[in-house]
């Protein structure tokens, strides 16, 4: 290893990975600019990601194309910070296991960063009844939010 942390090998290769992980554990932020083709970005994020320490970012560059597999790939990680958990009795949900560990997915021009969550997560709505309305509706709210409204001039 270099003195600035850096490793030269092919991204696709889990012998590189399992060499960089014997001498780096784990790692605050990882900046993957290696070789550009999906299939090397993809291998690098499924062996390094799990090696993030909370509060961490994963940062990849380079995501040329519409048609891009790894851009396809985190996008679906985004889509996953939505999914439902489990309702508990007391009426809060349970975040997943992925919701546990991600804050946040990031898709800028070419760039992808994925923050990790640096503490747990409470996923939790007040609920009072047996339905929920916004702030302010009582029964019939549409119409007195009608009311309500300034005229138009």
């Amino acid at each position: 290893m270099s003195p600035a942390g850096i490793f030269i090998g092919h991204q696709a290769e889990s012998e590189f990975w399992e060499r960089v992980l014997r001498a780096v554990p784990g790692f605050d932020i990882v900046i993957d600019d290696g070789s550009h083709l999906p299939r090397h970005q993809l291998a690098a994020l499924r062996s390094l990601l799990p090696n993030v320490r909370p509060g961490g970012a994963y940062v990849t560059e380079d995501m040329h194309r519409r048609s891009n597999a790894f851009q396809f790939f985190v996008s679906g990680l985004a889509r996953n910070l939505n999914s439902f958990g489990r309702v508990n009795d007391d009426g809060a949900l349970t975040a997943t296991g992925f919701q546990q560990l991600i804050d946040s997915v990031h898709l800028y021009p070419f760039v992808s960063v994925i923050e990790l969550r640096d503490a747990p997560l409470t996923l939790r709505s007040e609920k009072h009844g047996t339905e929920w309305q916004p702030e302010g509706w009582k029964s019939g709210g549409r119409a007195r939010a009608r009311e309500t409204q300034s005229p138009t001039p």
